[in-house]
């Protein structure tokens, strides 16, 4: 679910409560609302669809003269292995 989603049905939640058409019996809270995407993602799946929407950031590195990132697998390796120098140190 989108954030735009959630601010939709919130807006449309309170709109109801307003016109009066929950009920007002058991506090509005009384009913548990779930709203959620009809079809289920992994975690895999997630990084796929990001992976295939990320555009093409050459043109930004050369704008801002960065040379080259660090991949997320240079800065993962690097985290853990301070955390582990830091332990046993």
């Amino acid at each position: 679910m989108d954030l735009g989603d959630v601010a939709r049905a919130f807006s449309a939640y309170a709109e109801r409560i307003l016109d009066g058409e929950v009920e007002k019996e058991g506090g509005s809270l009384r009913r548990v609302l779930n709203l959620f995407y009809p079809e289920p993602f992994t975690v895999l799946e997630i990084a796929e669809i990001v992976r295939d929407v990320v555009r093409d950031v050459s043109g930004t590195l050369g704008f801002l003269r960065l040379g080259r990132l660090i991949s997320p697998r240079e800065s993962i390796e690097y985290i853990v292995s301070r955390r582990l120098g830091k332990e046993t140190g």
